[in-house]
């Protein structure tokens, strides 16, 4: 098991860590809605026993004087359906409002694409074959992204936040997004919701919990743990065919490579294969061959946590880790992180090549990086469980994959 960072608390149950800041108070003037009484609503009403005259009141939460000069980067509103969180959310502001052409990719609808590419990025949606399709045939979970992609800026209001999309979704978008405003230095996103599970991936300075019906301060009182589980896989093809389309360039896999797959939560989501070195130039080394994160667990830093695991292993054995991409986000990942240092051949145009649906792919720049961090044996004190269809559930020291 490989861990990394703190833990993730789902269930928002840590509270006891966080600090109170104040209960919240319900207004003594309700909000009245009123509509017909007819056979309908009398039906209705008298077979269940239900008194109504037509009125519908709601008494909803007066905004506390805590909060009226308070400063923050993220804030989440949460509680149970009917509980008034959108009601209380127009306290910060409306949500923005989107209109997409379908006429166009996703990506078309930005301001400027550089702009596109670092929004669609932030929301941990990271495939380039997305950001070429329209909106209008995303899935739910890519949908969800893309809009967000649109919606964060300073004193934005996010309704329903996750609601309609899978829990791992949720977190790993959060996380992503979490990070974005905080490097952007973006002030006072509201996030809204009816689930409780993303928090400690959203990291938020305040949670108004209003079935709690208190405000919480949970600045530097949210932790966050990550573990992955690595496996060797024998299968390659097979499992490579479960990824191989979410592979931004050519889904041919070379059946020399090392293979491995990550899984996170009981999850199957990451594939990364790598290449034994020498060549001509290079001795003792591997270079990475194939790195996939599936779409919905793009966000957690999955793929760059999986460099730094394997680079470290091989640090051990005297060996050396060399990856060589296009990707852009990648690119910059390593480029900013003093482990990863740029090779001669970085920044060259590669030559064409035949993609996976028969087109031949104009030259491209790529991007050639070497490890050169020291070993660290915190990060490799664990164990790995290794799967072989030879050897199921065989344990070993995580060095020992690489001895030569």
């Amino acid at each position: 098991m490989v861990e990394y960072g703190d833990q993730i608390a789902l269930s928002f149950e840590n509270k006891g860590r966080l600090k109170k800041v104040c209960d919240l108070n319900k207004s003594r003037t309700p909000m009245v809605a009123k509509v017909m009484v007819d056979e309908y609503t009398q039906k209705a009403s008298e077979s269940f026993d239900y008194d109504f005259d037509g009125e519908n009141k709601f008494y909803p939460f007066e905004f506390p004087n805590e909060l009226k000069n308070a400063d923050f980067n993220i804030l989440c509103i949460v509680g149970a359906s009917g509980s008034g969180k959108s009601v209380f959310s127009k306290y910060f502001g409306q949500q923005k409002e989107l209109h997409w052409d379908n006429t166009k990719s996703i990506l078309s609808n930005f301001d400027t694409p550089d702009d596109g590419i670092e929004r669609l990025n932030s929301v941990g949606l990271n495939s380039i074959p997305t950001w070429c399709k329209p909106r209008n045939v995303l899935s739910i979970g890519e949908g969800f992204r893309a809009d967000l992609a649109r919606q964060i800026e300073s004193g934005c209001v996010i309704d329903e936040f996750t609601s309609t999309v899978d829990r791992n979704v949720a977190i790993s978008c959060s996380k992503s997004i979490s990070k974005y405003i905080k490097n952007k230095g973006l002030k006072k996103c509201v996030f809204v919701s009816c689930h409780k599970d993303f928090i400690d991936a959203l990291q938020p300075d305040y949670v108004i919990d209003l079935d709690d019906k208190c405000v919480y301060d949970t600045r530097g009182g949210l932790r966050q743990r990550f573990e992955i589980s690595i496996y060797e896989i024998c299968s390659k093809q097979n499992v490579w065919d479960i990824f191989k389309h979410n592979h931004y360039l050519s889904a041919d896999l070379n059946m020399a490579s090392r293979c491995f797959v990550a899984f996170y939560n009981n999850e199957l989501v990451a594939f990364i294969s790598l290449l034994p070195l020498p060549n001509g130039y290079i001795e003792n080394g591997y270079k990475v061959h194939r790195l996939v994160v599936l779409p919905d667990y793009q966000g957690l830093g999955i793929a760059s946590k999986l460099l730094l695991w394997f680079a470290n292993v091989l640090e051990k054995t005297n060996c050396k880790l060399y990856i060589r991409t296009s990707h852009i986000k990648l690119k910059n990942f390593l480029q900013h992180n003093k482990n990863w240092v740029e090779t001669a051949r970085s920044g060259q145009v590669s030559p064409p090549m035949m993609l996976k649906d028969t087109r031949v792919r104009k030259e491209r720049i790529a991007y050639s990086f070497k490890y050169i961090g020291e070993y660290d044996e915190k990060l490799n004190e664990q164990d790995v469980t290794l799967y072989c269809e030879k050897h199921k559930n065989k344990k070993t020291r995580q060095l020992s994959l690489f001895d030569m």
